[in-house]
């Protein structure tokens, strides 16, 4: 099913262990800013921009093993972090404001989807050596 897929189980397994360590850090400041006061979508909104810096040094380095120079690498991970940091606060706001899903929930749901989108992206437009 993998190969049918082109995602090499080992590179996918780095992209989750990457994306999982990014993540988690994205939930516990989104948590730590909702025990603060802050609303939830801005809250994870924060917690995404947070864990798109850990994601960028753990995919390049370990999932992806890029040697490209950041200078190469970084605008095009910018672009699509941007997209997937909107893409984030819309499934977000859709699963809490029009489904009226907890948080929770409404966070894993994002998060999933966030992440299947973005192993795309990394794969085939930042970390892709023939661009």
């Amino acid at each position: 099913m993998f190969a049918r897929l082109h995602l090499p189980l080992p590179r996918a397994y780095r992209f989750v262990v990457s994306g999982g360590s990014a993540t988690t850090a994205h939930w516990l400041l989104m948590t730590v800013l909702i025990l603060f006061g802050l609303e939830p979508p801005i809250a994870t909104s924060i917690g995404a921009l947070w864990g798109a810096v850990i994601n960028y040094l753990m995919q390049k380095r370990y999932t992806f093993r890029a040697s490209a120079a950041d200078r190469r690498l970084l605008p095009r991970y910018v672009t699509i972090c941007i997209v997937l940091w909107f893409a984030n606060l819309a499934i977000f706001l859709f699963a809490t404001q029009l489904l009226h899903l907890p948080t929770t929930p409404a966070q894993l749901a994002t998060t999933l989807t966030t992440a299947l989108l973005g192993y795309w992206s990394y794969a085939w437009i930042v970390f892709d050596d023939s661009h």
